[in-house]
């Protein structure tokens, strides 16, 4: 008997699972705020897992050197040169007028950069060479850490604009990552993984306060983790009071494998699935029993039991946004025996990128409730992701970023201008 995913065949599904893993939505305005709040606002908020330096530093050594505001100026010079001209139209950009010292650039260029040759080699490797997942229809990967074609000593050529932004946003935490492995060992990479772990949550949560109601029956609508951890037993990251209902979310910063993502391998990818939803779905079941049985706790959040509840697993990176993976990732946390409670709902599954979109779309439209977003996308028979739930909601009406979202893009994109009209000047 074949063997399936949500019942669909399991190379089909796999092969939908990259694919959706690769083009993945994003929009790199929201990238580029969440970015800046990463690096630089949310790093004095840090109480579980301090980094072992300033998130500037070790970004400084990751790169050999280079700013972090030297390295996005760099990026984001590149990415509105393309964007601008057309990715072949216009030719290499020479990264040298942009004003950078050329130390910089030629660090940055032998990072993110490569010449016909080394492509070649990445892309064709010797038989010998133990390399599988870079022989997969999906194997992108030397175009994924080095989005630039090296055109001379200071020029460079953008081959996809996509991932371009990527590399300078999300997968910065991949350089600091990498570097902090091989410099200093499995320990300082395990503390920044935990780092990184705790800013993803802290950006998530300053999210959902942004859209909860403000209060309810006198008392605050949103709680965190450390509210949740009175009534003992294991905690979830946050929860909202909407009344009718009430969410309970754990954010998770697993990143799925490059065999999942480059090579469609389904054990790789059933791994990736329980770190991902199964795991969280365990301690997502453990707080709300104790919601549910704790009641009469003096430290509960709601100070009653609440009849109907969300269980939402909010996920840091990408998650395949697929109707036969949500049912797939419902049907094994049912397996393990978690959130079977009636009080439960269907357990939701979102990006971090999907609450920014949701914040974006309330921000736009006034009348609009998260409650209400979120009563329809249960409700909703496509059982597709949040992002095409959300975009029939708004019908394509023109939407205006949140606060949250718009000031920090604002102030890195004036950074950014100001950097680089400072430098072509001096």
């Amino acid at each position: 008997m074949e063997r399936s995913i949500g019942g669909v065949p399991e190379p089909l599904a796999m092969s939908l699972i990259a694919n959706a893993l690769f083009n993945a939505s994003l929009n790199y305005g929201d990238l580029i705020a969440r970015t800046r709040l990463l690096w630089t606002e949310y790093e004095s908020q840090l109480l579980r897992f301090p980094p072992r330096a300033p998130l500037a530093e070790m970004i400084r050594d990751a790169t050999g050197g280079i700013e972090i505001d030297d390295l996005l100026a760099m990026a984001f010079g590149l990415f509105a040169h393309a964007n601008t001209t057309g990715l072949d139209a216009g030719g290499p950009l020479d990264l040298a007028k942009l004003g950078i010292s050329a130390e910089s650039t030629s660090r940055f260029l032998d990072l993110f950069a490569d010449d016909r040759p080394g492509f070649a080699a990445a892309l064709n490797p010797p038989p010998s060479a133990v390399v599988s997942s870079q022989q997969s229809e999906w194997s992108f990967i030397p175009f994924e850490l080095k989005p630039l074609l090296r055109m001379g000593p200071s020029e460079a050529l953008v081959i996809d604009a996509r991932l371009l932004q990527r590399r300078f946003t999300q997968a910065l935490y991949w350089l600091v990552h990498d570097h902090e492995k091989a410099v200093h060992g499995d320990t300082a990479r395990n503390r920044w993984t935990q780092t990184y772990s705790e800013l993803i949550e802290i950006h998530a949560e300053h999210l959902a306060r942004s859209f909860a109601p403000t209060v309810l029956d006198g008392e605050p609508a949103f709680f965190t983790e450390e509210r949740i951890a009175k009534l003992g037993g294991a905690n979830a990251d946050f929860g909202i009071d909407f009344g009718s209902f009430v969410v309970v979310a754990d954010v998770v910063q697993h990143q799925f494998v490059v065999a999942t993502r480059a090579q469609a391998d389904p054990c790789a990818f059933a791994t990736d699935l329980r770190r991902a939803v199964v795991d969280k779905a365990q301690q997502l079941d453990k707080s709300i029993r104790m919601l549910l049985e704790r009641t009469n706790h003096p430290d509960h959040p709601l100070g009653r039991r609440p009849s109907r509840v969300v269980p939402i697993v909010v996920a840091g990176a990408d998650f395949p946004g697929i109707p036969f993976v949500y049912k797939h990732a419902r049907r094994a946390v049912a397996d393990a025996g978690r959130l079977r409670q009636v009080e439960c709902t269907k357990l939701l599954i979102v990006t971090l990128s999907e609450l920014e979109m949701l914040s974006t779309v309330l921000a736009s439209e006034p009348g609009l409730s998260a409650g209400a977003v979120i009563e329809g996308y249960l409700d909703d028979e496509t059982d597709g992701s949040l992002t095409n739930y959300l975009y029939r909601l708004n019908g394509g009406a023109e939407l205006a970023r949140a606060p949250l979202l718009s000031e920090p893009l604002h102030e890195a994109l004036a950074d950014v201008e100001r950097r680089l009209l400072t430098n072509a000047g001096a």
